[in-house]
């Protein structure tokens, strides 16, 4: 008994470390944001631009948010697929764990960066200790998770009967009561501090003639109303609960703005006047994102016209796959407008 224990404190030690060195290939990883600083216009003392150190803690804040919303999110929501969300353990007939289970939380290691945002320049008084208050048990339920991701990867389950699994179940419902408010108060507190910043960023972007920024912001926030429309009273399975006649004025006013964004990125001499040659160099990266989330809202207004109901088998034209896409058009916004500033 002791050698199986012995074992067991060692695969998950080992696990625990592979995660967190992971650098596997998720959408924080995808969007490069750098986190430390640059130079820029108006620089500080500190070597780059308030508006810019502005953007690089608010780059952070929003990583750690789709973050939270994503990996974590879909990792949780596995594993209630399988074991439930009340406080006993409920293993589900078709978890069929033969199969595994997928609960590895990837690219971990980003998260201690944003968390330590806190302490940069310019304070986000609000933000900050909304992220102070969920940085502990953030820390906490990475480890949770993937000690319960290790102990299904290797089997233990098998030669406990599932023993040490109902324990970490009890652990993590317990963990899930305090963290889950402090995630909603963490992406309220900073959706509502974005939506103040982008008011001024549009501003500077409109007084210094950079609209190509303008226009490409203006439509990540009218993706982001569509968004907010589909999270009210919709499930995964039906799009009954959505207003047709408001989703069509919202589609519209995106579809606009879109078209807005893409004239200005397709003109070579505007291009150059605002210094983005360099980020277009091996291509607009996210002229191709913002497309692909106009292209998804187009697949959901389709698929509210002509058939209601979706599946996991046919996933465009889902609200979760809309999400999906808007959040790699948000990471890449903030590395265009990091990228673009540097100079």
């Amino acid at each position: 008994m002791r050698s199986v224990r012995l074992r067991w404190n060692i695969v998950v030690l080992l696990s625990l470390l592979a995660i967190l060195l992971s650098s596997c290939r998720l959408p924080l990883e995808k969007a490069k944001i750098p986190l430390s600083g640059g130079s820029g216009q108006a620089v500080s003392a500190q070597g780059e631009s308030r508006m810019e150190a502005t953007l690089r803690k608010y780059a952070g804040y929003s990583a750690l948010d789709i973050y939270i919303h994503s990996q974590i999110a879909d990792v949780l929501g596995r594993y209630v697929e399988r074991f439930g969300n009340t406080e006993t353990f409920d293993l589900q007939k078709e978890a069929d764990l033969d199969r595994g289970v997928n609960l590895e939380l990837k690219e971990t290691n980003k998260l201690v960066e944003y968390t330590e945002l806190t302490d940069k320049q310019p304070a986000l008084p609000e933000v900050d200790n909304a992220v102070t208050k969920l940085a502990p048990k953030l820390e906490e339920l990475v480890k949770t998770l993937g000690e319960i991701d290790t102990y299904y990867r290797f089997r233990f389950y098998v030669d406990d009967d599932f023993t040490k699994g109902k324990a970490l179940h009890g652990q993590l419902q317990a963990l899930l009561k305090e963290w889950e408010p402090l995630a909603e108060d963490f992406t309220v507190i900073l959706h509502q501090s974005l939506m103040k910043q982008r008011e001024l960023d549009l501003a500077d972007f409109k007084a210094n003639d950079q609209m190509i920024r303008y226009h490409a912001l203006e439509s990540i926030i009218a993706a982001e109303v569509i968004d907010d429309e589909l999270t009210q009273g919709l499930t995964s399975e039906t799009l009954n609960g959505l207003d047709v006649a408001s989703y069509k004025g919202l589609y519209d006013r995106l579809t606009e703005k879109v078209a807005q964004y893409i004239a200005m990125a397709d003109d070579p001499e505007r291009v150059n006047r605002e210094g983005l040659d360099d980020y277009n160099l091996y291509g607009n990266m996210l002229k191709h994102k913002i497309m692909l989330v106009k292209a998804s809202a187009t697949d959901l207004l389709q698929r509210i016209e002509q058939s209601r109901t979706f599946n996991e088998y046919n996933k465009d034209g889902t609200p979760k796959d809309y999400k999906k896409k808007l959040q790699e058009a948000i990471l890449e916004y903030y590395v265009f407008v990091l990228d673009s500033n540097k100079g």
